[in-house]
């Protein structure tokens, strides 16, 4: 065998020997990186999962605000049935339940609150809104403003 056999091959097996140590480096890599992608992703499932509960508490409070108005203003319009100016305010109370109620089902439609939490809290809630006789007129379909709610109660999501 020439020397420059010799030096062609020890070149060539110091060529193997440099590219097995760059796969392991980058299979090493590889490794750190899908390690850290790992990390990045459950991460970010914990920021959704709070984002999704700061709605849910949202949702909550703006259906508790929406109800304590519509409450006041009802219990006022007892005391004076006679009020014009209160039966209109009753009526702008029950309007922002049903709307507060209409946002809550489209957060879930849009999946931005936990659809088993929202199920639980809200299934009878929704039903009795819907079936209820003084606001049943409401969500009459066609023309129901309140499509999301409607979706909702007829099955698209809690109902089946």
């Amino acid at each position: 065998m020439s020397i420059y056999e010799i030096v062609y091959l020890f070149i060539a097996g110091l060529a193997l020997i440099v590219s097995m140590i760059a796969f392991v480096g980058s299979r090493l890599s590889a490794h750190k990186a899908n390690g850290t992608l790992r990390q990045a992703n459950e991460l970010i499932k914990g920021q959704v999962e709070i984002q999704k509960g700061q709605v849910e508490i949202e949702i909550r409070n703006m259906i508790s605000s929406a109800r304590n108005s519509h409450i006041n203003v009802s219990v006022q319009l007892d005391e004076k049935p006679e009020s014009e100016v209160l039966r209109r305010a009753a009526k702008a109370a029950l309007e922002d339940v049903l709307n507060a109620y209409e946002e809550a089902c489209g957060k879930y439609l849009d999946t931005k609150v936990d659809k088993e939490r929202f199920k639980k809290n809200y299934e009878r809630e929704i039903r009795n809104l819907v079936e209820h006789e003084a606001t049943r007129q409401h969500y009459i379909m066609p023309q129901s403003s309140f499509q999301a709610t409607v979706r909702v109660y007829q099955g698209n999501s809690i109902y089946y």
